[in-house]
């Protein structure tokens, strides 16, 4: 599956409440949805922080999602497991998926 094909079912307004209840008006994230589309929805916004075509290493990627979450290293996870981020063999690169 590809990235964008979990947003099909998942309308502009579902994002934005989505948004506006998950997330701080700082872009912090306040807690993590329970709910799969939830999870999509806010994977999706998490992984605006990262141009495409850029590479990070672990430091990096925590760095930018500590700012958002306590949790990073959870995000981290599922944004690799959701394809939103992939990740070298050896773990020493992250970069948005395309």
């Amino acid at each position: 599956m590809k990235k964008n094909d979990r947003y099909d079912d998942i309308t502009i307004e579902e994002q934005k409440k989505t948004i506006a209840k998950y997330f701080d008006q700082f872009g912090n994230l306040k807690q993590f949805p329970a709910k799969e589309k939830g999870k999509i929805i806010i994977l999706g916004e998490i992984a605006k922080n990262f141009p495409s075509g850029v590479h990070y290493n672990e430091t990096e990627i925590n760095c930018i999602l500590k700012i958002i979450y306590y949790d990073y290293s959870y995000i981290r996870r599922l944004l690799i497991d959701y394809g939103f981020l992939e990740r070298s063999d050896s773990g020493s690169e992250y970069w948005i998926k395309e």
